[in-house]
Formats: C-alpha cells, structure tokens, sequence
C-alpha cells in the first residue's frame, strides 16, 4: 500500500470517527426522560423526587413520636408502669386447684380452690417436670400456694 493510500485510510478513518462520535453524543443530548440511560441528571432527579416525600414523612413521624412521649410523661408523672406481674387472676368456669407444690398429678398438695376471677397477689413463675408455668400466689392467709397457668392470667 503506498503512502498517500495510506494517509487517505487514515484520513477517512478519522472522519468516520469523528461522525459516529457526534451522532452518539447528538443522541445523548436529545433523550427524554422516558430514556433512563439518558442522563446522570435524570436518574438524579427521579432519586430526589423518591426521597423527599419519604423525608417528609420520617419527619412527620418523629415529631408524632415526640408528643406522644411527652404524653407519656404527663401521664405518668415520669414514672412508667411496671412491667412485671402483680397478681394472677383465675380464667376457668370450672373450680382450680391451688395446691402446695407445681404438681397436678398429686392430689395431697391440693390446699384450696378458687373460682373464676378470683385474684391473687402474685410471687412467682416456676416449671413443673413436664415445662409447664405455675404461679406462686400469696393466699389469704399469707401462706403460699400454686396455680397452673393454664387457668390463670397475670396482671400488670
């Protein structure tokens, strides 16, 4: 190939370049929104246009959560509700045991029986040999007694 073929490939080769390179960055310039690979500027704005509603609403809702704290404290004077059991209430139609020890397979530990709704100042939670919750209640008397959970719930 001689010299001036040569410059004229490279010549031609140049202006070949250079045309695609204009109509890619033509084609770039005129995409719409519809086109997501357009731009940096427009998966930029869809970004902004998502998250800002969603700030608003997190601010909306810590401010929700500020007054309802404020609430709080004006409700209970600072001080919370214990969050631990204070008494046990019966929940059977039928009559419950109250017995000595968590057992319900010995009928000697049976001390006395409650009705429904009856409550007690409640002492304890303890597992029977089969995993099954007892409360320890106060009776009367000031003696101790258990009752299975399955006929009572705890108060808080």
């Amino acid at each position: 190939m001689s010299k001036n073929a040569m410059i004229i490939l490279i010549v031609v080769s140049a202006l070949v370049f250079l045309g695609v390179g204009l109509v890619v960055g033509n084609a770039l310039n005129k995409a719409s929104a519809d086109d997501p690979w357009a731009l940096q500027s427009y998966v930029d704005s869809k970004v902004t246009a998502a998250v800002g509603p969603l700030q608003t609403k997190i601010n909306d809702l810590e401010a929700r959560v500020a007054v309802l704290e404020d609430r709080i404290e004006e409700l209970t004077n600072g001080e919370l509700p214990s969050h631990n059991p204070t008494e046990v209430r019966i929940k059977s139609t039928l009559n419950v045991n109250l017995r000595s020890a968590p057992d319900k397979n010995n009928s000697d530990n049976i001390v006395g029986s409650a009705k429904n709704g009856d409550k007690f100042e409640y002492l304890d939670t303890v597992k029977d040999s089969e995993n099954v919750d007892w409360y320890k209640v106060k009776l009367e008397d000031g003696s101790a007694a258990y009752v299975i959970s399955t006929y009572a719930d705890l108060l808080y």
